[in-house]
C-alpha cells in the first residue's frame, strides 16, 4: 500500500529545512538541485512540492519569520518597562540567527535598488512579520520606530561585537518610546 504523504505538511517540512539551506549558503549560492540534493530527495521530487526556486524561498521565508515569533502573553496595557523587557527577550532569541538572517538578505537584494527592494514580496513579508511582532509588544503606532531601534541594535551589536548591552537598548528604546 502506498505511503499516505500530507502534502501541506511535508511541504512546510521541506520549507523549514531549506529556510536552514538559504540561511547556511544565501540565496544566490543555492540552485535547486544543491536544494534537493540537502534535503534528500530528487530535483523532480522537490519541483513537486515547489515549482521554482523563488516559490521555496517563498515557503522558507515564511518559516523563517514564524520561527522564535511568539505572540506575546502581556497585554497592551502592562507597564511599558514589562512589556520592553518582554520584546528585548525575544530580541534576544532572534539575535541567535539575526547574522545568518542579515547576510541572506544583503545577499537576496544584492544588485535591486531601492525601488525595486521596497516592491518586493519577500521583503515586504519580513517586515510586516516583524512589525506585527512587535506590535504586540509596544502598540501599532510605535512598532515602526520601535522596529528599527532594534534593527539597529541587533545590527550594532553584530558589528561591535557585542560590546551593547541589552540595558543599554532598553534605555534607549524606552527613551523613543515615551518621546512622542
Amino acid at each position: 500500500m502506498p505511503k499516505i504523504v500530507d502534502r501541506q505538511q511535508y511541504q512546510q517540512k521541506l520549507a523549514t529545512q531549506a529556510a536552514q539551506l538559504f540561511l547556511k549558503h544565501g540565496y544566490s549560492q543555492l540552485g535547486m538541485r544543491q536544494l534537493a540534493l540537502e534535503l534528500g530527495l530528487s530535483k523532480s521530487a522537490l519541483y513537486h512540492y515547489f515549482p521554482s526556486k523563488e516559490s521555496l524561498f517563498s515557503a522558507s521565508l515564511e518559516a523563517i519569520t514564524q520561527q522564535g515569533m511568539q505572540l506575546s502573553q502581556l497585554c497592551l496595557t502592562a507597564p511599558l518597562t514589562e512589556r520592553v523587557d518582554a520584546l528585548l527577550s525575544l530580541m534576544q532569541q532572534i539575535e541567535q540567527r539575526f547574522a545568518n538572517e542579515i547576510g541572506l538578505v544583503l545577499d537576496y537584494i544584492r544588485g535591486m535598488n531601492s525601488q525595486q527592494v521596497r516592491a518586493d514580496q519577500h521583503m515586504q513579508l519580513a517586515e510586516k512579520k516583524y512589525l506585527e511582532l512587535i506590535a504586540q509588544y509596544v502598540g501599532e503606532q510605535s512598532a515602526k520606530k520601535t522596529y528599527h531601534i532594534l534593527m539597529g541594535v541587533m545590527l550594532g551589536r553584530l558589528m561591535d561585537g557585542q560590546t551593547t548591552t541589552w540595558d543599554e537598548a532598553k534605555i534607549w528604546l524606552l527613551s523613543a518610546l515615551n518621546t512622542p
